[in-house]
């Protein structure tokens, strides 16, 4: 019988989390598959540690340095199965994600694309990670299932890390397009969404491991870029869906510089928004962050609240652990009210 799934992950930098992220595939519930590793010319120990590795199912690859969206685009030509598992590099999957996911896909041929639930813990934390982390805390969440470009716009459902893709919606929606350096999995979904739904599982089968080091998550720079992707990928599918032309593929990437100089405030505000959520995962990048609000929205409120969280870091012992603990409890009071008033309106 041949072989439904291929599990694929792309790996730069990972060193020494590639090898838990790894095993856990490799110890799934769910055994019959191939598994391909790419390492797009990491420097560090990626290779030694994937050399440590005899699996029958494991196909490994060293390249020169790609970029993920130009590598993923790569392998998936060569994908031969019809479903293909997206593992995200030092991430862990627990051991039946693969199981369900296939099964559900197997269930619902109208279904290009399932993701879980996903539980989000630091590195400095990875010790705490048991297979014993069951799905029991979810059994009370519902399936969420998205059948319309809208909705994707709106909100995103699919981790990329933890996704499973049926080939042919991957096809048929013109898979990863090798402009979009950062978000090409939302690009994706919405491509893929014009003709199939794509479904969320309330099972937590996947823990994604967070690195300002090497991660988005505490780096600016690369937040500031992954959000201006992600408004131009919503915009891209909103354009499309008034006129049915996608304007990337009719004039390239200068749409994408065009949108960039003609961005509104609300967009502005998602960005300065989500650098400084970014930057609260990595209070040392305080001051870079000052700099990226400015150019948005020069007097806008984070930057106060992130001078104090710099001053903090840098004079007080676990001073930017302890405003993170502040501004948190701050936020959990003021979705309170904002919910009391949505009850008290509605």
């Amino acid at each position: 019988m041949s072989k439904l799934l291929t599990v694929v992950t792309s790996t730069y930098n990972k060193g020494n989390r590639n090898r838990a992220s790894i095993q856990s595939i490799l110890d799934q519930t769910l055994t019959d598959f191939e598994y391909i590793i790419i390492n797009d010319g990491s420097p560090d120990n990626t290779k030694e540690i994937l050399e440590e590795f005899n699996d029958p199912r494991l196909k490994i690859i060293h390249q020169g340095n790609k970029g993920f969206t130009k590598t993923m685009v790569s392998v998936m030509e060569q994908i031969k199965t019809p479903y293909v598992a997206i593992q995200g590099a030092g991430d862990i999957s627990l051991e039946k994600r693969l199981e369900k996911q296939l099964k559900f896909l197997e269930s619902r041929p109208d279904v290009g694309v399932v993701s879980c639930d996903v539980d989000s813990i630091l590195y400095s934390d990875f010790s705490r990670v048991k297979k014993s982390d069951s799905i029991t805390k979810a059994k009370k969440q519902k399936v969420v299932e998205y059948n319309s470009v809208d909705q994707m716009i709106k909100s995103n459902i699919v981790d990329h890390g933890d996704a499973m893709i049926r080939m042919s919606a991957y096809h048929e929606a013109g898979g990863y397009r090798p402009f979009f350096r950062y978000v090409q999995d939302r690009d994706l979904w919405l491509r893929i969404l014009e003709n199939y739904s794509i479904v969320k599982l309330p099972e937590k089968l996947y823990i994604k491991i967070v690195d300002s080091k090497f991660d988005i998550s505490g780096n600016p720079k690369k937040s500031e870029e992954q959000a201006l992707y992600s408004l131009f990928g919503r915009y891209l599918a909103h354009r499309k869906m008034i006129d049915g032309k996608d304007l990337l593929d009719e004039n390239g990437e200068s749409e994408f510089l065009k949108f960039t100089q003609s961005i509104g405030s609300s967009e502005k505000e998602e960005i300065v928004g989500r650098v400084f959520r970014n930057t609260l995962k990595d209070p040392n990048a305080a001051d870079n962050s000052i700099e990226i609000i400015k150019k948005y929205i020069p007097e806008h409120q984070y930057i106060d609240s992130l001078k104090t969280l710099s001053y903090l870091n840098k004079k007080i012992p676990y001073g930017g652990d302890i405003y993170k603990i502040y501004y948190f409890q701050y936020l959990v009071k003021l979705n309170k009210v904002k919910k009391r008033l949505k009850n008290i309106f509605s």
